[in-house]
């Protein structure tokens, strides 16, 4: 009796599903498979480029290079001739391959909207369900684990046809970047009920992603300055060969960074839920509207700004924390708590005046105000004292031993 209640309440589970941010799931993983499709069309059109330089056909002639020019021809005509071009031609080869190389890119972008939005709006309309959160962790790893190490590996691919050696390398990269997104993701589900809404354990996978598209995006862009710095890299050993091919090892190296940083601990921010959600302060809105404004202006730069700098302001906070954090207090030390932050403990010097020095317990970096220390305490305990707020009300003091005010889980 029993089993046949259960399974009756999952087939009434799963007749009944919220539609709206079911589909804009759905629209993320499109993006993701659209993507890997693109790669592999692209991968064809690079392979048949380089059959051209080896075997030129008679295709390379001018009549047909100048034929989807022609004036005098019809928009489906023109159309035949542009993919005759493309096919029997090693300019409009490699023409092609570039521009579905360039839009595989662009729809991981795509993806990402649509990851930000099924989210808002689930909670929006209270449809936050268990089938929803694996759905959308389904569509994230086709979209920001699989497609991106799919993109630096055809990429790899195309640039170096004849480097055995070197494919095998790539496909490790990229694997590497895969299982990491998997793992990353399948944490996420576990900690997402009890984690920090305001801060990611370990880089988010939509910014890994973006960190490795918007790399690709340079890496194809028309840019003096990255075209200088692969002439330059030419001459080293592990990175010998030609201009492309530098670019395409070092998309493939630079894999491991993101990927190794979905499965860290380090602490992200999570911007939506800090910068663009409830009320904000008239300067964050303008500084949207020029970030977007510089995004529309230069995309292929601001994007490698934007992702790449967030996740290297992440580590730079996180380093300078573990280097030049506040170390915790000695045993027997007075704590005062603040009120405005109730995790937050600072150690009392203790001194004759008894004013509250700077040190934090937990490591969290922030100096205490001068505040009168609290009752001794006896043996073995830290006397705590708790700090007005900003409204001025006053809180009583108590006692805490110093082992429970450091805590054992990770300070935020």
């Amino acid at each position: 009796m029993t089993m046949n209640r259960i399974r009756s309440s999952t087939r009434r589970t799963f007749r009944r599903v919220h539609i709206l941010p079911s589909l804009l799931t759905v629209g993320n993983f499109s993006c993701g498979f659209i993507s890997i499709v693109l790669c592999l069309n692209a991968l064809f059109f690079s392979t048949r480029a380089q059959i051209l330089e080896e075997q030129p056909s008679a295709g390379d002639s001018a009549v047909v290079q100048a034929a989807p020019l022609d004036p005098t021809l019809g928009a489906e005509e023109r159309k035949a001739r542009r993919n005759t071009l493309a096919l029997e031609t090693v300019p409009g080869a490699r023409a092609r391959a570039g521009f579905l190389f360039h839009w595989a890119c662009i729809v991981i972008f795509f993806g990402m909207v649509f990851d930000m939005l099924d989210g808002k709006i689930a909670r929006a309309m209270g449809a936050s369900t268990p089938f929803g959160t694996e759905l959308d962790s389904l569509a994230d790893v086709t979209t920001f684990g699989i497609a991106p190490a799919i993109i630096v590996n055809t990429i790899s691919l195309a640039a170096m046809p004849a480097s055995h050696a070197w494919w095998s390398q790539v496909i490790t990269f990229g694997l590497i970047f895969a299982i990491c997104a998997v793992l990353r993701l399948a944490r996420y589900n576990i900690e997402s009920g009890t984690a920090d809404k305001n801060i990611f354990s370990g880089l988010p996978s939509p910014a890994a992603a973006g960190c490795v598209v918007s790399a690709v995006l340079i890496a194809q862009g028309d840019y003096a300055w990255v075209d200088a710095a692969a002439s330059w890299l030419v001459g080293l050993p592990f990175l010998g060969g030609e201009t492309g091919q530098v670019k395409a090892r070092l998309l493939a190296v630079f894999l491991l960074v993101p990927g190794l940083l979905m499965v860290s601990t380090v602490p992200f921010v999570h911007v939506s839920n800090r910068y663009l959600s409830g009320k904000k302060s008239f300067t964050i809105l303008v500084l949207a509207v020029l970030l977007l404004v510089l995004v529309w202006h230069e995309p292929r730069f601001m994007l490698f700004v934007c992702f790449n700098g967030y996740m290297l302001a992440g580590l730079v906070l996180w380093v300078r924390k573990r280097l030049w954090g506040a170390k915790p207090p000695a045993d027997g030390a007075p704590l005062t708590r603040t009120a405005s932050a109730p995790g937050i403990y600072v150690a009392s010097s203790g001194g004759p005046s008894g004013t509250a020095g700077s040190d934090v317990a937990g490591g969290s970096g922030l100096a205490g105000a001068a505040t009168p220390s609290g009752p001794t305490a006896p043996s073995g305990q830290a006397s705590v004292t708790d700090v007005p707020g900003s409204t001025g009300e006053s809180k009583s003091s108590r006692t805490a031993s110093a082992s429970g005010a450091n805590g054992t889980g990770e300070e935020r």
